[in-house]
């Protein structure tokens, strides 16, 4: 990645080296990690009000966003109504999108659920743990390669594998589905029946991830397919290590 020294003397990547809301951001919040449940809503509302629009214009508000949202204390925001939805709508200060303004209310409930079962930072960092898993199954155990080729591009919520040149990926997801009752995603437009894909969303745990890779890996022979060697050994080994340094 370019990197641009500052005219404070620190060196910062190229998005992060002009304006200064950028530069508060890139030396203070960009990847670090994150462990408050305030934090983080706040960061799923403010990422949901940047869809279509840039980062920027969401930093620049930021403060405004804060004073509308009570902070975004997800307690307080589940607690909106009609009036404050009004309110937002006409606060020139923030995005003044309904759709947006009302998913972020109706988040603060789920958000709060969340929060008391699992924990919003242990539901980010479980995902993370167990996309690791299947993305060392796709890569070492079965010997394919992943859609997305740079690891900036990898997702903790998805993983989208490629299967051979002349194999179809649909049929895979059919096999999948018809002899192990397991529903893989398709590839669309460009890339509609060059792959699968994996999700490790929702409760999805260690446990349940091994069943869904032993019935991708079976799925796989069933295709002829020919894999390089067991991707549920491979996630498995990967969790471990991940474990053990966790």
């Amino acid at each position: 990645m370019h990197v641009i020294e500052g005219d404070d003397g620190i060196a910062r990547c190229w998005w992060g080296a002009g304006d200064e809301a950028y530069r508060s951001y890139h030396d203070t919040e960009w990847g670090f990690p994150q462990g408050d449940d305030r934090r983080l809503f706040e960061k799923i509302c403010l990422e949901g009000f940047q869809s279509g629009l840039a980062w920027i214009t969401i930093l620049r508000k930021r403060e405004n966003f804060r004073a509308a949202f009570a902070g975004f204390d997800p307690e307080k925001v589940a607690s909106f109504g009609e009036p404050d939805v009004a309110r937002m709508l006409d606060d020139a200060g923030i995005v003044r999108h309904q759709g947006k303004i009302r998913s972020a209310i109706d988040n603060a409930g789920r958000a709060l659920d969340l929060i008391e079962e699992e924990g919003l930072d242990h539901i980010i960092a479980r995902h993370h743990y167990l996309a690791e898993g299947v993305r060392a199954a796709a890569t070492e155990g079965w010997g394919l390669k992943l859609c997305a080729k740079e690891a900036k591009w990898h997702s903790d919520t998805v993983s989208a594998i490629m299967v051979p040149e002349g194999f179809d990926g649909a049929h895979v997801i059919d096999v999948a589905f018809r002899r192990y009752n397991l529903a893989l995603g398709a590839g669309l437009s460009k890339v509609a029946g060059k792959l699968f894909r994996i999700g490790h969303l929702g409760d999805l745990n260690v446990t349940m991830l091994a069943g869904t890779l032993v019935a991708v890996e079976l799925g796989l022979r069933a295709c002829q397919i020919g894999v390089r060697d067991s991707g549920v050994r491979a996630a498995m080994s990967q969790l471990e290590a991940d474990f053990a340094d966790g």
